[in-house]
């Protein structure tokens, strides 16, 4: 062999992807913090984490003692080259039955070669229940042996062969939106961005609904008449009926869009329980303002 055709091959060996047991791993967040460290070492590797099999795929330049390191300093502990319970079984029923044979002992790293892992972002998803949701949507799917949905990092990743046009079909069947992470620095980042916007698009929300509900609340608290008993009491009140369903529009028209989707897709989210009780609440109010006959005099309020 030339030194040419040497360096190709230790070029090649250096690129591919290894599998070690990291354990610690509690969800996609330990994944992102051992990221983050790993790419402060070698911006050019990169990485694809199971924490529920502990295992860590390994992708780019960087060497296993580099990764130990890495893993260490993260707060894990490295536990060597991932090898999954069963191909250690099978390779010593092999090694017994034929320990001559020196092609068996290189079998654990051939069958150490998973499914591929995709990596998803996620939009539209407000609590635990919606995280349920996606997993059930994914893991229904034939070609995936395995689904698993981060909250906190708004991300899914899923191993198996099916397409990822098909998972994302399957989510925005489930009633959410998704996208394929083809580069995770630019998504950490794109994410902290989508953050920021809608951080300070809810405090537009908040700040326009505590302009009517203040003022309200302190009628109510000094004193004011909370009773529909005259037609001018009817008009008044009319009139803070039709403003609070402008700003129940205006401030919390995302949650009222989030519930008629998981009502769409026949389940349901903290978006419902909310659209539910403020809707409620307001056609309640309404049905004391526009008919306060047909209700006992104690109630009309």
């Amino acid at each position: 062999m030339t030194a040419v055709e040497m360096e190709v091959k230790m070029t090649e060996q250096a690129y591919r992807n290894s599998s070690y047991r990291v354990e610690g791993l509690n969800c996609q967040g330990c994944v992102k913090k051992l990221r983050n460290e790993i790419q402060s070492i070698s911006s050019s590797s990169d990485i694809e984490g199971f924490p529920k099999e502990d295992r860590i795929v390994l992708m780019g330049d960087m060497t296993e003692e580099q990764f130990s390191q890495a893993v260490a300093k993260a707060g894990f502990q490295f536990k060597g080259e991932y090898a999954p319970a069963n191909a250690e079984e099978g390779s010593s029923i092999e090694d017994n039955a034929n320990s001559t044979d020196p092609v068996h002992s290189n079998e654990p790293e051939q069958k150490e070669v998973s499914d591929p892992a995709v990596q998803l972002s996620l939009r539209g998803i407000t609590c635990a229940g919606c995280v349920d949701t996606i997993q059930k949507a994914l893991k229904a799917l034939p070609d995936v042996t395995e689904a698993e949905v981060n909250f906190a990092s708004r991300t899914a990743q899923v191993q198996g062969q099916a397409p990822v046009d098909e998972l994302i079909k399957a989510i925005e069947n489930a009633g959410y939106e998704a996208e394929q992470i083809k580069d995770p620095l630019k998504e950490q980042d794109e994410r902290a961005q989508r953050e920021l916007d809608e951080y300070r698009t809810k405090v537009r929300f908040s700040a326009a609904g505590l302009i009517i509900g203040i003022p309200l609340m302190l009628w109510g608290l000094l004193g004011g008449s909370m009773m529909v008993t005259t037609a001018v009491e009817q008009i008044a009140w009319g009139v803070v009926g039709a403003i609070s369903l402008l700003i129940m529009y205006y401030s919390g028209r995302h949650f009222y869009r989030s519930a008629w989707r998981a009502f769409k897709h026949r389940h349901s989210n903290m978006d419902t329980l909310i659209a539910i009780g403020t809707g409620a609440a307001w056609l309640y109010s309404m049905s004391v303002v526009l008919l306060p006959e047909w209700l006992p005099a104690n109630a009309r309020h």
